[in-house]
């Protein structure tokens, strides 16, 4: 083994030596698994992945002005996250009560809004 001694040998161990290419082979032929030495593949994120997205009607629950974000209720469902961001029209900001329709979708969380639309609203004269 070219002069090391045994205690380096066991320390870093013989997968060390193959990939330095000291034990026959070079470091790609060790690499079985097509990923580089100190690479990882990074884990799937299945709410990214997901076309689960529905549409439904619901009310603002809760908003905070100065934060930019609240949650809005849903019959029979669990209340969704909405973000300023998402607000369709001028006016991104949402008043507790109000009606509106929006684009829902999983997240780490629970559900988050990912468009939202004001509903019309009556215009007295």
């Amino acid at each position: 083994m070219g002069g090391l001694s045994l205690n380096v040998q066991q320390a870093f161990g013989p997968v060390f030596y193959k990939r330095m290419g000291v034990l026959g082979g070079s470091p790609s032929a060790a690499n079985h698994a097509g990923v580089k030495p100190g690479k990882r593949e990074a884990p799937a994120n299945k709410y990214k992945e997901s076309k689960e997205r529905k549409m439904a009607v619901g009310v603002v629950k809760w908003w905070d002005e100065k934060r930019g974000f609240g949650f809005i209720s849903i019959d029979g469902e669990d209340d969704v996250f909405v973000h300023r961001s998402v607000i369709e029209g001028s006016e991104k900001y949402l008043i507790e009560g109000e009606s509106v329709e929006l684009e829902t979708e999983p997240s780490p969380k629970g559900w988050r809004a990912t468009v939202v639309w004001r509903k019309q609203r009556a215009v007295v004269a």
